[in-house]
């Protein structure tokens, strides 16, 4: 049963933010549709599919001082990076959460929680501009209709 200040949606409960502005302490309060994705974007980060993707494309490299080093290559510029350089990405694009209603929420986790095969490793550069390259053509997409 919800508390005082929580509310069940479509995932669970789900808290408002308690955050301090000027000293004092405040609520900030976000769109349900807002703490949905948020909630997602959380259980994504310790999900076991995403680190077993990025496994994948370890690699276990010797340095100059004889010790090995596991480095990740990126699928896309195909250099190796520390594991804090690499992200996830989607290969089918997650896109945006449209309503709150809960199809578009099962569809939403659906895509965002994906099989390791649905996933690939990428340098936080070619992520970002493979993010934005697929905003930009949703965008125009959007336009065209």
């Amino acid at each position: 049963m919800p508390e005082s200040g929580e509310k069940w949606v479509g995932i669970g409960i789900v808290r408002p933010k308690i955050l301090y502005i000027g000293g004092r302490l405040s609520y900030y309060l976000r769109s349900e549709k807002q703490q949905i994705i948020d909630k997602t974007r959380h259980q994504w980060m310790s999900d076991g599919q995403k680190h077993k993707a990025i496994a994948r494309q370890a690699e276990r490299v010797l340095l100059a001082n004889g010790r090995f080093k596991t480095l990740i290559r990126c699928a896309c510029c195909h250099h190796l990076f520390c594991r804090n350089e690499i992200e996830a990405n989607h290969l089918i694009p997650v896109g945006p959460l449209k309503s709150i209603c809960t199809e578009h929420v099962t569809e939403y986790r659906e895509r965002m929680f994906c099989k390791a095969s649905g996933l690939e490793a990428l340098c936080k550069p070619c992520h970002q501009e493979k993010t934005r390259q697929q905003r930009q053509s949703q965008q125009t997409a959007n336009l065209l209709h």
